[in-house]
């Protein structure tokens, strides 16, 4: 009885472990702006790097152009453009030579 209870607990919080692992938010997410669409790899990205550089208010905020404005926070373009192409560089990732259409794609 007791090991019954033992394996169906443990069952239990390895589900839960699981679920809450597979539930980080959506696999890719459109940024549009007039240059055109940004695609982001949002699941390649949480195996590559900490989430809290993005989400540093937490992950239940608003989308980040609610804050950043150029008023209450610096513009939303110049914190993607930093974050983006300095890792980018920083890692050799991914090409970054300051070609917009390299990941802002039209139509």
């Amino acid at each position: 009885m007791k090991r019954s209870l033992a394996l169906m607990i443990t069952i239990s919080l390895l589900s839960l472990g699981i679920s809450a692992f597979a539930d980080n938010g959506p696999k890719e997410i459109k940024l549009d702006n007039k240059r055109g669409t940004v695609t982001f790899d949002h699941q390649l990205h949480q195996t590559t790097s900490d989430c809290a550089v993005c989400h540093h208010k937490g992950m239940e905020v608003p989308a980040c152009r609610s804050c950043h404005d150029g008023t209450k926070a610096p513009l939303a373009k110049t914190v993607f453009h930093s974050l983006c192409k300095d890792c980018h560089k920083k890692s050799g990732s991914a090409k970054v030579k300051g070609e917009c259409a390299e990941c802002h794609q039209k139509g």
